[in-house]
């Protein structure tokens, strides 16, 4: 059998394929000796220098064409640096001294090498600042800072800069389906061109692949409607990939897989101009069911369920990497990749256990599937390196023995694994003992949803330690998070960590990162962010996080209290005073003033949501019964559910307004890009209500709800202050008789009619912001600023035995006031947050005060 399947290569021009003896042939102890490679780990995996003409071009996309002759680039292929596990110089560039007016002399060993001493210099010097963010009709880009003055600054020394690293990687699978998956030419050159000025010289570049499949499936004989409905539509190929889920949103239609191809191949053809490694796709082995029919004999199961799918979206077909037809559709769609968006790179990636567990723990067993995964690469690319996503790991079907047994599969210097949530989960300690090298990662977020968070201190540090334990076996840093465009100061702080190498003070790069985002700052701004970093920036992820306007509404809903509300509401009040000292007019700027504001309506939703909680279960018992003793004790519990759900209500309304006002934040956006993809009227309604229902039901039924939520202005005011209203509807209807059910699994469908009902829709929304978003954040401040008519009485506190109603998150006396006046039983609140009823006692108290309502 074995040799039947050499003479199969050959037939496909493989003629270089080395055939193994064994299902674990690739272990280095198995290797021939003309496959080893002797010195570096990965001395197979050459240097791209790219080209200097690619960051010429670059400087006019970014700072305009009459800012290319501000430059003078050299590329040298040989400047002295360090040599790295790749056999080659690690990227280094080097800065010299220049007067004002320049021009800029930058001299760097690869063409991202040269852009990082572009954008090191725009920074240090120049206090420009590039990031995320929508283009504007001018054609310029929502968030930059990106005026170079004029003259030039001087560069007051030479620096000489080198990454201690060969890479630093970008993406996560998902991000292709989250953020990317509509974007067009556009859209991808400039994020090229940030990922080049940001060091980022190994990207996931994913895009197209379906073409390829097809043509694969196809030689099978599949034909194009099992081809058809296999694809899962454009918003979810991430997870179809990876064989969680299979033609749900479809079908993908040709015209889709080719318009793909197209970009893709222009995608590829900038990357690599810039000397960049696109990390190409593998076979994991995720196979249509007809292949099935068609090979009856083949050894093929069926992946457990995934994300509550049903049949017949879950249970995708699984090839075993054992059977002689994985490798035969494994070099099948190297060889299809190869022809149409080149070869030489040597670096894939694939995913066969993504958040499902093998059918065994035999170590044996575990080691052979890795290695037979890893041979169909191997086998087409006698250089091919597996870029691993370590997530798989995160399961609890991972130990020590079989995380080893699994790795050792793949021979050291064939495999890179990306440790994808270093920073709140690392396991490159388990890849150190198994003598894997690894790269650093960022996750940081999960589905695009939207919550300040991160952890400076973390970031700024850790890669440095680890980097000092590791050592050679440390391959680099990434930034992996499932959605970009959130959260922008962790991505920018990361990717400079790509060439640290000593530890630095994270409060002062904080002051120049915004320095460089605002195009100037004020003492109040310094301050803001002094409460924000450690309000906001010093915590790791949470699935508590994000907002519960976005969740489907329902009691005993949790959140992420790990943040400091007060502190940052305060942070707020000074970033909005701060535009009295300082004429701020960049959109980063903008785009913070919209988010730090949605945070704080966020954090003061909640607390007023657990105002609605308690009122609600006084009145229903735990057989989900309305229950109550007197009319008055109803007429308290209905007029307390009143005041609240009115509230909040309002605060839907406040968060759509201040959404509206800027590009970012509008669902419009996201509609429109995913029409323009479309040739006929029935193209754009498949593709409108695939970018419908991933920022919503994520599924037929609301299988993974909400995980992709969006605080964006359109989805605010019509699908989620909708399915609020319902939920206030229900409970008002149940609350006005006595005995009557409260059944959750009623409203709980009725919910998911409503999200299906609106993921039909082809109503049309706004693209351009709306209103002025200093003004509104404002007015919310004015509204929540104003103190109810109350004494107060210093430094007293309810005793401890004093009637509570309850105690509130935040702590703010006019946030504490409003909440005290949605209480029809509130008789006062303490500055520690607590609500208390009328007869309460109190004690002296050195810290806080109390607040008694006056009639």
């Amino acid at each position: 059998m074995k040799r039947t399947f050499f003479l199969f290569l050959v037939l496909l021009g493989v003629e270089s394929a080395l055939i193994p003896n064994n299902n674990n042939n690739i272990l280095s102890s198995e290797l021939k000796a003309d496959e080893r490679v002797s010195g570096p780990r990965f001395g197979r995996l050459s240097k791209k220098l790219g080209s200097v003409d690619v960051v010429y071009g670059m400087i006019e996309r970014v700072l305009g064409q009459q800012h290319r002759s501000s430059f003078v680039l050299t590329l040298q292929s040989n400047m002295g640096a360090d040599l790295s596990e790749t056999g080659q110089e690690l990227d280094m560039f080097q800065l010299k001294a220049s007067p004002v007016g320049g021009p800029v002399v930058i001299n760097g060993n690869s063409a991202v090498a040269l852009s990082m001493g572009v954008m090191y210099y725009l920074k240090k010097y120049s206090h420009l600042s590039m990031t995320w963010g929508y283009q504007n009709d001018d054609s310029s880009w929502s968030c930059d800072n990106m005026y170079l003055p004029s003259p030039v600054p001087a560069v007051t020394v030479t620096e000489t800069v080198q990454s201690p690293y060969p890479f630093r990687y970008y993406m996560n699978v998902c991000t292709v389906s989250y953020s990317m998956v509509w974007w067009n030419w556009t859209r991808w050159e400039r994020e090229i061109d940030w990922m080049a000025l940001s060091g980022i010289n190994l990207p996931l570049a994913f895009t197209g692949q379906e073409y390829i499949w097809a043509k694969v499936f196809a030689d099978l004989g599949v034909n194009e409607t099992s081809i058809e409905t296999f694809f899962s539509g454009p918003a979810f190929l991430a997870w179809q990939r990876m064989g969680n889920v299979q033609g749900w949103a479809g079908p993908l239609l040709p015209s889709w897989r080719e318009q793909q191809a197209t970009l893709q191949k222009q995608i590829l053809a900038r990357m690599r101009e810039f000397g960049m490694i696109p990390v190409l796709g593998a076979f994991a082995g995720h196979i249509p069911s007809a292949i099935a029919t068609l090979f009856p004999n083949a050894n093929v199961t069926t992946s457990a369920p995934w994300g509550n799918f049903q049949s017949p979206y879950s249970s995708v077909y699984l090839l075993s990497p054992f059977d002689p037809l994985f490798q035969k559709i494994g070099v099948s769609f190297m060889k299809y990749q190869s022809e149409e968006f080149g070869f030489g790179e040597h670096i894939y990636n694939c995913d066969t256990f993504n958040e499902m567990d093998p059918s065994s723990n035999d170590t044996n067993y575990l080691k052979s599937y890795s290695a037979a995964v890893y041979n169909a690469m191997y086998s087409f690319d006698p250089d091919a390196v597996w870029l691993m996503q370590g997530w798989l790991f995160h399961s609890s079907f991972w130990n020590s023995q079989t995380i080893s047994s699994y790795l050792s599969g793949v021979a050291d210097d064939r495999m890179i694994i990306l440790d994808l949530n270093s920073e709140q989960s690392p396991l490159w300690t388990d890849f150190v003992q198994n003598n894997k090298s690894f790269i650093w990662c960022l996750l940081h977020n999960y589905g695009g949803m939207r919550d300040l968070h991160g952890n400076i201190s973390l970031v700024s540090t850790n890669p440095i330690l680890a980097k000092n334990s590791a050592k050679s076996l440390m391959m680099g840093t990434g930034i992996t998070m499932e959605a970009i465009e959130q959260n922008p100061i962790m991505y920018e702080l990361m990717n400079e960590m790509g060439y640290r190498s000593e530890l630095f003070n994270s409060n002062e790069w904080v002051q120049d990162y915004i320095f460089r985002r605002y195009n100037g700052t004020s003492t109040s701004m310094e301050k803001s962010w002094n409460l924000l970093i450690p309000s906001a920036y010093n915590r790791g992820f949470s699935w508590l996080g994000g907002w519960i306007g976005t969740d489907a509404p329902r009691l005993n809903m949790g959140y992420d209290l790990s943040q400091n509300v007060n502190g940052i509401l305060n942070s707020w009040k000074l970033f909005l005073q701060a535009s009295n000292e300082f004429n701020f007019k960049s959109g980063g700027w903008h785009y913070d003033l919209v988010d730090l504001t949605r945070q704080v309506i966020v954090n003061f939703h909640y607390d007023v949501y657990k105002g609605l909680e308690k009122g609600i279960k006084s009145c229903i018992n735990q057989d989900e019964r309305v229950s109550f003793v007197d009319k008055d004790t109803w007429d308290l519990c209905h007029q307390s559910f009143v005041n609240h759900s009115y509230f909040m209500t309002i605060m839907m309304d406040r968060m759509e307004s201040i959404l509206s006002t800027d590009i970012n934040y509008l669902l419009g956006q996201w509609l429109e890009s995913a029409k323009s993809w479309g040739n006929t009227e029935q193209e754009k309604q498949i593709l409108e209500f695939n970018a419908r229902n991933q920022i919503t039901l994520w599924g037929p039924n609301g299988n993974i709800n909400d995980y992709a939520a969006k605080c964006w202005s359109g989805l605010v005011g019509t699908y989620y202050k909708e399915r609020w209203s319902m939920f206030y509807s229900y409970l008002n209807i149940a609350l006005l008789t006595q005995n009557s059910t409260v059944d959750w699994n009623d409203l709980s469908n009725k919910l998911i009619e409503l999200g299906n009902a609106w993921d039909e829709k082809r109503d049309l929304f706004p693209t351009k912001p709306q209103g002025d978003a200093l003004e509104i954040a404002k007015s919310i401040q004015a509204e929540y600023s104003k103190m109810g008519n109350y004494s107060k009485s210093p430094n007293m506190v309810p005793s401890p035995n004093a009637n509570i109603i309850r105690t509130a998150w935040t702590s703010d006396v006019a946030q504490l006031s409003i909440l005290c006046d949605l209480e029809p039983t509130c008789a006062g609140f303490c500055s520690n947050g607590q609500l208390y009823t009328q007869g309460t006692t109190f004690v002296v108290s050195d810290t806080y005060d109390t607040y008694n309502k006056q009639v």
